[in-house]
């Protein structure tokens, strides 16, 4: 119960209870949050990730008194229906900064619910930060203080006040939204099936993906009627180095493909395929037939036995 609650509060830890304010006017989507040297940036659409058979599948697999009892506690509780009022979630910041992490959840929330949650939360404070209601609390798991507030339709929350301000210079000065070369289509097409895509610009010679020799990474999931397909794709920040990469990729690939003791996971390696498909991008992709995710799950069941 006690971790049930704290997973609510989480998701509504940045809802208020104050009116609109200026910059809530300004803000139209999650992107419009996002500061122009951002490094990296996913989206997960929840929705559509929620209404593919394949969830659906899943979601009745389990014991469906005990799914349909934490539904209606949760909205009881937070006065948001999980599996109908969440749209999506943006996650953005710098490379190796925790600090620097905002994320945005997209849909309709009972912001009044999710208050009475948020101010049981430690050392809750309700700011006023040049007219926008911010609030702050401790999140004793992550040993830091979170600031969250509500734009329009979203509930945004920072793992730092720089974080937060970072994004409330974006509002104010548009024209530096969106991560320099990062993908502006980071929500994908639904009809087409995209549930996940994330995307990664290396700026910091010293962070870790830096130090593998990536100049940037994109990634995207698509569920279809018949199968998930992933794609990776990743420039190296020498393109002398391409078939280096395409080796590498191509070695991980091999080496999960020969783990006895993970039969799942070798299984799915099967499906990867690693190409270089232009000068200076290796692509590793995969995918996997609905119809075997049965098979998968009760191989991944007897690897853990």
């Amino acid at each position: 119960m006690r971790n049930t609650l704290k997973a609510l509060g989480i998701v509504g830890a940045a809802a208020f209870i104050a009116n609109a304010s200026p910059l809530a006017a300004q803000s139209q989507r999650a992107l419009d949050l996002v500061p122009a040297d951002t490094e990296f940036l996913a989206h997960v659409d929840l929705k559509a990730l929620i209404d593919t058979d394949l969830f659906q599948t899943t979601l009745e697999s389990f014991d469906q008194n005990r799914v349909n009892a934490f539904l209606s506690f949760a909205e009881g509780l937070s006065g948001t229906r999980l599996l109908e009022d969440i749209e999506g979630g943006l996650l953005f910041g710098l490379a190796d900064n925790d600090d620097s992490i905002g994320v945005a959840i997209e849909g309709r929330l009972d912001r009044d619910k999710l208050s009475n949650l948020l101010v049981l939360a430690p050392r809750y404070q309700l700011l006023d930060i040049d007219g926008q209601a911010i609030h702050t609390w401790f999140d004793a798991r992550e040993n830091r203080t979170k600031y969250g507030t509500f734009l329009q339709n979203m509930i945004v929350v920072w793992n730092s006040r720089e974080a937060m301000e970072r994004s409330f210079d974006v509002l104010t000065n548009p024209a530096g939204t969106i991560g320099r070369d990062l993908p502006a289509d980071i929500f994908g097409d639904r009809e087409a099936g995209s549930v996940l895509r994330a995307g990664l610009i290396v700026r910091n010679e010293e962070s870790g993906a830096a130090r593998l020799g990536i100049s940037r990474a994109f990634f995207d999931m698509t569920i279809t009627p018949d199968a998930i397909r992933t794609t990776l794709d990743v420039e190296p920040d020498d393109t002398g180095a391409t078939s280096d990469w395409e080796a590498l990729l191509g070695g991980g690939a091999a080496l999960f493909r020969i783990q006895k003791e993970r039969p799942a996971l070798a299984q799915i390696a099967r499906s990867i395929e690693v190409e270089a498909v232009a000068p200076g991008t290796v692509r590793a992709t995969t995918t996997i037939s609905i119809e075997d995710i049965p098979g998968l799950i009760a191989l991944k069941k007897r690897g853990n036995r």
